[in-house]
């Protein structure tokens, strides 16, 4: 079975659309378009009809190389306002469940302790983008980066929570609806950002990450390659002579 992913930027410039193959743990570029964008003001967007069809105009773009119809994308969301919270959390890891389960860490219990730590997070009017976790507390003594396959009695977990307010969202998976698309998932580019760049002296430093736009330029301040801090300037590419 092939997995292909589709992946929208809704910029102020511009609209980019990828298309992936997922192979052997690989992306594989399959296709790509870049159509200029109209309804869009510094990230958000202004005339619903005029970025629809700037839209449009680039998924169709795609379609016609690849010959399919794209139904979901993961979408890139504005980053305005987004927000960077330490969340913890904490678990038992039951000696005996059934005959899978002998005390030993594995993927569900990594689950179960990030849910927990996100019951902290008072999310109001905001939405999960993701979960960054720093590092996963076992035995109550020894911090690992990945706790699976460790016995222990215990996991517990720091973590950094990124969220966004929903009219970020919803804005744009309204305007995907629009177009009979289904947003399956959602992206900030700060954190694609940290992700482009990830390296073994960015896991060891505490840095930033500057994208100058068009219209406006983010800042993204990493720990550890973790990002902590996010800020949006009105002041992009355009303003640079």
């Amino acid at each position: 079975m092939k997995h292909i992913y589709t992946s929208v930027d809704l910029g102020t410039d511009s609209i980019k659309v990828v298309v992936c193959e997922l192979y052997k743990n690989k992306l594989n570029l399959l296709a790509a378009s870049s159509e200029k964008s109209e309804g869009i003001k510094k990230g958000l967007i202004t005339d619903v009809e005029k970025a629809k069809a700037s839209l449009k105009k680039a998924i169709s773009s795609v379609e016609s190389m690849l010959g399919i119809e794209i139904k979901q994308v993961i979408a890139s969301i504005p980053s305005y306002f987004l927000d960077c919270a330490m969340i913890k959390g904490s678990v038992e890891i039951p000696l005996q469940v059934d005959e899978t389960h002998d005390g030993i860490i594995d993927g569900n219990d990594v689950s179960r302790v990030i849910s927990d730590a996100m019951r902290s997070y008072d999310f109001r009017d905001r939405e999960m983008v993701a979960v960054l976790p720093i590092d996963f507390l076992v035995n109550q003594k020894d911090y690992v980066r990945d706790p699976k396959g460790i016995p222990s009695r215990t996991l517990s977990t720091r973590a950094m929570m990124v969220a966004t307010p929903k009219k970020n969202i919803y804005s744009v998976v309204q305007l995907f609806a629009s177009l009979g698309i289904e947003v399956v998932d959602i992206s900030i580019n700060a954190i694609g950002d940290a992700y482009a760049f990830k390296s073994r002296e960015m896991d060891s430093t505490v840095g930033a990450i500057i994208n100058i736009g068009s219209e406006t330029t983010s800042v993204t301040l990493y720990n550890k390659g973790i990002v902590v801090k996010h800020s949006m300037l009105q002041l992009g590419g355009k303003n640079i002579e």
